[in-house]
C-alpha cells in the first residue's frame, strides 16, 4: 500500500515506495497520466529542485533506465543528501 509496481516486459515485477523513470532528456507525452502524483517531476532540467525527498526508511527508490538521465538522477538525489538505497 502507498507503493508502487512495475511489470517489467519479461512480465517480472518490480515495487518500491518511490519510482523514478530516467528515459531520457526527449519531451513525451507517454508519462502524462503521472501529472499531479505526489512526487512527480516531469524533467529534471525543468526544475529549480527535486520535489522533498522521502524519508529513507520507507524503502528504496526505484531508478529506472540506463543512460545519462538515470545517471543524472542518481548524481543529483545524492547531492541533495539522499542517503537511501536507490
Amino acid at each position: 500500500s502507498g507503493g508502487l509496481r512495475c511489470i517489467l516486459a519479461d512480465r517480472s515485477h518490480l515495487a518500491a515506495p518511490r519510482l523514478v523513470l530516467a528515459t531520457g532528456n526527449q519531451r513525451s507525452q507517454r508519462w502524462d497520466g503521472f501529472r499531479g502524483m505526489p512526487g512527480w517531476l516531469g524533467s529534471l532540467w525543468d526544475a529549480a529542485e527535486l520535489p522533498p525527498l522521502p524519508d529513507p526508511a520507507h524503502g528504496p527508490i526505484a531508478l529506472i533506465g540506463s543512460g545519462l538521465t538515470a545517471v543524472d538522477t542518481l548524481i543529483q538525489l545524492r547531492e541533495a543528501g539522499y542517503g537511501g538505497e536507490i
